[in-house]
C-alpha cells in the first residue's frame, strides 16, 4: 500500500511526465540584439527538434543604389532567392510595409510576378503582406475602395502548384490559391484542379480585407498520410494591421496526384493572377512585402513578435529568421516589420504542430535585452488514479 508521501511523489512524477507530452513551447530567456538585423538567443523548452527549412524571406530592401521603379532583384534581401520572373518584372515601390520598399505587381495593364521553385513537398508555410495604396482600385473594379460590381475570379493573391504550368485546368494538377477571390463574395483556398474549396472570409459578414492599410496573410498546408486520399491540415490567418486577427482551420484532401501521379508542390507564384480588363484595371496598383516561404517537415515552426501578450489579440506581427533550432534553444535574426524602435513587443515560438507559448515573452525592440525571467509552466494536465 502506498503511503501519503509515496502517493505525493507519484503524483509529482506523473505531472512532470505528462507535462513533457502536453506542454506548449515555453520561453525562459531572450537575449541579444533586438534591433532589426540583430541576433537573439531564445532558450526554454518544448520548441521541438524540428525547425523550418526556409526557402525564401524577402523584405524587398534592394541595395544601396536601388530606387523606386527599379526591377526587383531575384536575390532576396534576407534569405534565399527567387527562381524567375513572370512575363513582366515587378518593381520596387515606396509604399512599403517594412522599409524601404515593397514590390509593385501591376502596371500598364500587365501583371508583374515573381516565381519560386521549391523541392517536392506536401507541407508548406507561406506568409506575406499586401496593400492597395491610396488611389489603387481592387482588381476588376473601377471604383476606389469597392469590390467589383459582378462576380468573377479577379485576384489570386498567391498560388502554389506543381511545376510552372501547374495552374492549367484539366482536373489532375495540384494547385491551390492562397487565397483567391473567385465569386465576389468569399475568399477561398481553392485551385483550378484540386478539389479543395475552403472559405477563409466573406466580404460582407466575415471580412478581413481593408482598402486602407496592410494585411498579412499566412497559410500552413500539410498533406495527409496518403495525400490523395487522407485529409490534410489547413490553417489560414489574416491579420488586418491595427485592427484584428482572424484564423480559419480545417481538414480536407489537398492533392489530386497530378498527371505524373505524384502528390507534390514545387512552385509558388506571387501574385498568382489578376482578372479584369484594361478599363477596370487602369488604376490597379497592388503591392506585396515581407514574403516568407518555408517547406517540408517543420515548415510551420517559427518565431514571431507581436504587439500583445495574448497572441490572438495581436494587431501587428513580424516573423524572425531562425538561424539554428533545437528543443531548448533557438538563434534568430530579428526583423521588426512595421514595429517602431523601442516598442514593447512579445516573442512567440511555434513548434512543428503550430502550437505556441500561451503568454508572449515581453521584450523591448531596442538594442540589448538581458531578461532572464522564466515563464511559469503552461498547458499542464493532472492525471489522477485511484
Amino acid at each position: 500500500m502506498f503511503s501519503k508521501k509515496s502517493a505525493t511523489l507519484l503524483a509529482i512524477s506523473t505531472l512532470l511526465s505528462v507535462s513533457n507530452v502536453y506542454a506548449a513551447p515555453n520561453i525562459g530567456t531572450v537575449t541579444g540584439s533586438l534591433a532589426t538585423g540583430g541576433i537573439v538567443q531564445i532558450t526554454g523548452s518544448g520548441f521541438g527538434s524540428t525547425g523550418p527549412n526556409i526557402d525564401l524571406f524577402d523584405e524587398f530592401s534592394g541595395n544601396s543604389t536601388s530606387k523606386a521603379g527599379d526591377v526587383v532583384s531575384l536575390t532576396a534581401s534576407d534569405a534565399g532567392s527567387w527562381s524567375s520572373y513572370g512575363t513582366y518584372q515587378p518593381t520596387y515601390d515606396t509604399n512599403f510595409h517594412s522599409p524601404p520598399f515593397s514590390m509593385r505587381t501591376f502596371a500598364n495593364d500587365r501583371m508583374q510576378q515573381l516565381q519560386k521553385n521549391v523541392n517536392s513537398t506536401t507541407e508548406a508555410f507561406i506568409s506575406y503582406w499586401i496593400s492597395l495604396p491610396q488611389g489603387s482600385t481592387f482588381p476588376g473594379s473601377t471604383v476606389i475602395g469597392s469590390y467589383p460590381a459582378s462576380g468573377a475570379s479577379y485576384w489570386k493573391l498567391a498560388w502554389i502548384m506543381d511545376g510552372p504550368t501547374g495552374y492549367q485546368s484539366g482536373g489532375t494538377g495540384d494547385d491551390i490559391c492562397l487565397p483567391t477571390y473567385p465569386d465576389n463574395t468569399y475568399w477561398r483556398l481553392m485551385g483550378n484542379n484540386t478539389p479543395l474549396n475552403f472559405p477563409v472570409g466573406r466580404r460582407d459578414t466575415d471580412d478581413w480585407f481593408t482598402f486602407n492599410g496592410w494585411m498579412r496573410l499566412s497559410v500552413w498546408l500539410k498533406g495527409g498520410a496518403i495525400p490523395t486520399v487522407d485529409p490534410g491540415s489547413i490553417w489560414f490567418q489574416a491579420l488586418t494591421e491595427g485592427n484584428r486577427l482572424k484564423e480559419y482551420t480545417g481538414n480536407a484532401v489537398l492533392f489530386n496526384g497530378g498527371s505524373n501521379g505524384i502528390a507534390q508542390w514545387t512552385r509558388i507564384n506571387f501574385p498568382g493572377w489578376y482578372g479584369g480588363t484594361t478599363a477596370t484595371n487602369v488604376n490597379l496598383r497592388p503591392v506585396y512585402d515581407d514574403i516568407y516561404v518555408a517547406t517540408g517537415p517543420g515548415a510551420v515552426a517559427r518565431v514571431e513578435i507581436g504587439d500583445a501578450p495574448d497572441y490572438a489579440s495581436c494587431k501587428n506581427l513580424a516573423l524572425l529568421l531562425p538561424k539554428s533550432w533545437s528543443d531548448g534553444s533557438i538563434s534568430a535574426e530579428v526583423h521588426t516589420g512595421s514595429f517602431v524602435a523601442n516598442a514593447q513587443a512579445y516573442v512567440y515560438v511555434f513548434d512543428a504542430n503550430n502550437v505556441h507559448n500561451t503568454v508572449g515573452f515581453p521584450v523591448s525592440l531596442s538594442g540589448q535585452s538581458t531578461s532572464t525571467v522564466f515563464s511559469p509552466p503552461q498547458n499542464l494536465r493532472v492525471i489522477s488514479s485511484k
